[in-house]
This record gives structure tokens, sequence and C-alpha cells, in this order.
């Protein structure tokens, strides 16, 4: 087994999960499709093929990856009700979710339950992270990390950054505030991708005329073996490869990345500075306002749990049922 250190300091064994897995022949059967890619020759051994889908099985559910589970018990956790939708915090940082921090997340499940409630509708769980984590672009300065979401596990990851009342990139409201709009939008980013799209185009620096291509060149980034686009004339960064054909009309220079980020910097200054969003783009500001659901404002309840009560989602036994699928001849790699 591996062992883990729990939030109270305390080493203990990683305790199995209660799940059996089982090969099918019958692929309809199936909870899981692991492949059998051949690699120098040799099939991938039943062993192999068992861990995959082990491997694939716990990766599905928060609670039951490892990430997760070696952090052992959070040191808080906080009940929201929202209408009828439950969101959980659990905090694993030492520092402490303030009534502050409470007062202001009522404040943005508010505000999305009330404007944009499919956000609310694919969240479940925030998890505050316990270690800061790395730019995942290589930059700590430019690009540091506040918090992420994933759409699968119905989860937003908030970083110790986030929980920080400093402003924002969108300045009229704090980073922890942002943070919550900015990142819980990316749970509906991709609604919004075609029209967002049609208003500000974004293309790859390797498809740029040659003209405009050698103004770029790639390089390590500062905090990292990363290799990034930089411009020669005024040092911008690219991190994801790709550039905004209209700038102009981003509020901020994070959202110059890529378009779901855009996305995300102009749902902030839609509830924060909706002047600077008409100002910059009136077109994003509309498409915004368009799905803007107007609804009623909901009942909000809160409760912290005592620490000797925190539980987390039970993981119950479980058959898995696996299937290998066969590769088509053509398709192995050889």
């Amino acid at each position: 087994m591996d062992n883990l250190e729990t939030s109270d300091g305390k080493n203990q064994e990683l305790p199995p999960l209660p799940f059996t897995y089982v090969k099918t022949d019958d692929e309809s059967k199936a909870d899981i499709k692991v492949w059998q890619y051949k690699i120098d020759s040799k099939y991938r051994t039943k062993e192999e093929l068992l861990e995959r889908a082990r491997a694939t099985k716990e990766d599905a559910l928060w609670y039951a990856s490892k990430e997760w589970r070696e952090k052992g018990t959070p040191f808080e956790q906080i009940e929201f009700q929202v209408g009828d939708k439950e969101i959980t915090v659990y905090n694993y940082n030492e520092k402490k979710f303030t009534d502050e921090h409470i007062k202001k997340f009522q404040q943005v499940l508010i505000k999305l339950a009330e404007h944009f409630p499919k956000i609310l509708e694919r969240l479940r769980w925030v998890l505050i992270n316990d270690k800061q984590g790395r730019s995942v672009y290589g930059d700590e300065k430019e690009y540091p990390l506040n918090g992420s979401a994933w759409v699968p596990w119905k989860v937003f990851k908030l970083q110790p950054r986030g929980m920080e009342m400093f402003p924002h990139r969108i300045i009229k409201t704090t980073n922890f505030e942002g943070t919550l709009i900015h990142e819980l939008s990316h749970l509906i980013a991709d609604d919004f991708y075609q029209e967002w799209t049609d208003v500000v185009r974004w293309q790859h620096i390797t498809d740029l005329e040659k003209k405009d291509r050698e103004d770029w060149e790639s390089r390590k980034t500062p905090d990292s073996g990363l290799k990034a686009f930089y411009n020669k004339k005024t040092g911008e960064m690219a991190p994801n490869g790709k550039i905004p054909l209209q700038p102009e009309q981003c509020v901020t220079k994070y959202a110059r990345i890529k378009e779901d980020e855009d996305f995300c910097e102009s749902m902030v200054a839609y509830f924060y500075d909706p002047e600077l969003l008409k100002r910059v783009s009136p077109e994003k500001f509309e498409i915004i306002k368009k799905h803007d659901a107007k609804k009623p404002i909901p009942k909000i309840e809160v409760k912290r749990i005592p620490k000797d009560q925190i539980k987390l989602p039970e993981i119950k036994p479980e058959t898995v049922y696996y299937f290998v699928k066969e590769p088509a001849e053509k398709e192995m790699i050889k």
C-alpha cells in the first residue's frame, strides 16, 4: 500500500478501494474500455490492461483518485445549499476558509444562480489545495495559477493563491471572487465557443503569413523547460501558441491566451466591470447578456461541519467490467 500523511500530520496507509475488476468479452456490458496496442511487437500484458482499467476507474472520481486520497482528511468542510443545489467545499489548506470567504462565495453563487444557473448544474465540489500549483504556462510572474475547473468531476480546484483578497486582473473585484467567476465560467465556455469565435478569431502562430510569423520566436519559459512563442518586438508571450486577430477586444492580457480564457475573463468583467467590457467589446457584452437567464434570487444556506464530523463522499463496493478493444491492424503502433 501507499503511505500518506494526513492533514493532522499522521502517517497512515492508503486503504485499497472496494472495486473488483472483471474482464468481459461483451463490449455492451463494459463499464470501461481499454485499448490493446501493439508496441515493439508486444501486446500489453493482462496486468497492464488491468492497471489501465483501474486507473481509468479511479480517475473518474476525484475522491477515488490517488492525488486527493493521499491528502487525507481536509481541515474544513463547508456545505452550501443554493435553492435545491448542494455544493460542498473541502479545504485541505491550513489557511482557514474565513467568514469573509464564505460571504463572498455566497455572493458569487447567488450571481451565478441568478444569471447563469447552468454553471451550478455542472458543479458539485470545491477543493482547496494544500500546496500551490505551478503555472501551467511556465511563467509564475505573468501567469500564476489561481484555480481550475474539471467538468468530468464536477469540481472546481482552488489554489492557495486563489483565496487571496488582493485585486483581480479585473481590478474592481478581489482575486478570490474573480477567480471563482473565471474558473467556474470554464464549465460553460464550450457552449459559447462558436458565437465567441465569430467575434474574435484566433490563429496559430505557425499558420500566420511569413512576414508576421517572423515576429515570433520559440524559447524556454522562465520557470520550466517548456517552450513558448515570444514576440521579438514586444516580448509578449503566446503560451498556447495562438494569438487573437483582434487583441484590442480582450479585456485583459490573460484573455489573449486563447478563446476560453477570453470568455472567462469577459465573464468576470460582465459581473464586476460591465462598462469595461462594453467599451472594449460591445459584441462580447451582448453575447453574454443574451444568455443571461435573469432568474429570481435563490435562497442560500451555509453550514460549517464540525471538524470531528468531516466526511468525504462514500466510495461504495462495485464490480467494474472492462473490455479490451483490439485495434485494426492498420491502427496498431509498430
